[in-house]
C-alpha cells in the first residue's frame, strides 16, 4: 500500500525516529521509554533496542537477518528494500535511498511533527530542518535535551491505541 493513503493522519503528533548507529556513544545513554507516547520509528535493527515501535522501517539486509524476530512484532512494517517481499506482509512499501531516508519521509509524509532523532545523523536533511530536533547529538545545532523534549511534547501526544486506528 501507499503510504500516501494515510497522509496526514498524525499531523501535529509527536515523533521519535531512532537508529542503532554504532558509533553514537549518546544515544544509548537516552532512555527511550521516556518517549513511549510518542510515534516511534525504528530505522533498521534499531527494533531490538525498542521492540515497542508503532512503525518499523526495514532494508534487505536487516530482514533477512532478524527475519523471525521482525515477523513476530506487532508494529507497522514499512518496506524500503528493492525486492519483493511478500512473505512478511508489508503494510507500506517505500522506494528510498536509505532507510533512514525512508524514515523521514514517513514521517512528514504522515504530517507528525516535531521529529526527535536519535542515533542518526541529521545534518544533511535540510527539507524537514524546522521540525527535526536530535536527543543524543549535543555538538548538533538542532539539538535538545530528552528531558526538555519529554515535557515540552508529551502531554500533546493523543493515545497509542487511537493513533493506531489510523492505520487501520
Amino acid at each position: 500500500m501507499n503510504i500516501k493513503k494515510v497522509k496526514n493522519s498524525l499531523k501535529g503528533v509527536p515523533s521519535i525516529i531512532f537508529g542503532n548507529q554504532k558509533d553514537s556513544k549518546n544515544s544509548k545513554s537516552v532512555d527511550l521509554d521516556l518517549f513511549s507516547n510518542f510515534f516511534n520509528i525504528a530505522i533498521g535493527d534499531a527494533f531490538l533496542r525498542n521492540p515497542n515501535c508503532n512503525m518499523l522501517i526495514l532494508d534487505d539486509k536487516t530482514m533477512n537477518e532478524y527475519f523471525n524476530q521482525i515477523r513476530s512484532l506487532r508494529c507497522i512494517k514499512v518496506y524500503s528494500g528493492r525486492q519483493k517481499k511478500l512473505d512478511l506482509n508489508f503494510h507500506y512499501t517505500m522506494l528510498t535511498k536509505s532507510t533512514i531516508d525512508c524514515g523521514l519521509k514517513v514521517a512528514t509524509t504522515l504530517g507528525c511533527n516535531p521529529l526527535l532523532v536519535c542515533g542518526l545523523e541529521i545534518k544533511k536533511y535540510n527539507d524537514v530542518r524546522d521540525s527535526l530536533f536530535s536527543i543524543d547529538r549535543h555538538g548538533e545545532a538542532r539539538h535538545i535535551d530528552p528531558f526538555v523534549a519529554y515535557s515540552t511534547y508529551n502531554d500533546i501526544c493523543p493515545d497509542k491505541l487511537d493513533l493506531m486506528k489510523k492505520f487501520i
